[in-house]
C-alpha cells in the first residue's frame, strides 16, 4: 500500500486527532493527539490493510518547547512503513505504553523515560536503563547539565590538552642575515731597522761590484 493511501485511512478513522500528516520519501509520518496513541496502534497492527507488526524503533527527540516520542513501524505482510510522532509536554511528558501493542517496546521505552523522562503509563516496568536508579536529570535533553560528581567519584577525566595553561604565543624572531666574516690577509711581519739597513747595504755592494766589472 502506498504511503499515501495509509494517511488516508488514518486521517479518516481519527479525524481530527490527527495534527499532522506528511508523506516523505523515505518515512512518511503522522503526528497524534497523545490521548489516542494506544487506539491508533492497535489500529496499525490489526487491521488487515496496515498489519504493522513490527516496531522497528522507538526514539525521542528534544524540541525545546516540547519532547517528541517517535515511532517507527514496519508491516512484514505488506511491505510497508510509517512513523507515529507525539508531541509532550517538556515539564511533565506522559503519553501511554504500547508495549502491550508490541513487546519490542519494552526496553524501548525505558530508555526515552532514562534518556529524556518520558513517562510511558501503565509500562510494567518502567525504570532507568543505562544510568544508576539515582541519577539526577535525563541526559539526551538539551538543558540538561551534567554533574561533576557521582557518589563521590568525579566523573571527569583528566585531560592534560584542556587542562594546561594556554600555550603562550611563540615570539616571532626577525631573521637577520649574518655577514661573512673576512679574515684579514696574512701581513708579513715588519722588519726591524736593523735588517733593513742590512738589506740596503748588501744592496748597495751589489751594485758597486756590477760597476767595478
Amino acid at each position: 500500500m502506498k504511503s499515501s493511501q495509509i494517511l488516508d485511512i488514518i486521517e479518516k478513522k481519527f479525524g481530527d486527532k490527527i495534527l499532522e500528516s506528511s508523506e516523505g520519501p523515505f518515512d512518511s509520518f503522522v503526528v497524534v493527539e497523545p490521548s489516542i496513541l494506544k487506539e491508533l496502534s492497535f489500529f496499525l497492527r490489526d487491521d488487515e490493510r496496515m498489519q504493522f507488526d513490527f516496531l522497528r524503533t522507538l526514539t525521542g527527540v528534544d524540541k525545546i518547547d516540547w519532547v517528541e516520542s517517535i515511532f517507527v513501524l514496519l508491516s512484514y505482510t505488506h511491505k510497508h512503513t510509517i512513523m507515529v510522532k507525539v508531541e509532550l509536554d517538556k515539564k511533565k511528558p506522559v503519553v501511554d505504553t504500547v508495549s502491550d501493542v508490541w513487546k519490542a517496546a519494552n526496553w524501548y521505552e525505558r530508555e526515552m523515560f532514562d534518556l529524556f523522562g518520558i513517562n510511558y503509563v501503565n509500562h510494567p516496568d518502567l525504570r532507568r536503563l543505562m544510568m544508576p536508579d539515582d541519577w539526577v536529570g535525563h541526559p539526551l535533553r538539551k538543558d540538561y547539565k551534567r554533574p561533576k560528581k557521582y557518589q563521590d567519584i568525579e566523573l571527569y577525566r583528566f585531560n592534560p590538552v584542556l587542562k594546561e595553561e594556554p600555550k603562550k604565543k611563540a615570539k616571532k624572531v626577525k631573521k637577520v642575515k649574518k655577514e661573512k666574516k673576512v679574515e684579514p690577509e696574512e701581513t708579513k711581519p715588519a722588519l726591524s731597522e736593523q735588517k733593513v739597513e742590512e738589506t740596503k747595504q748588501a744592496l748597495s755592494k751589489q751594485t758597486e761590484v756590477k760597476e767595478d766589472k
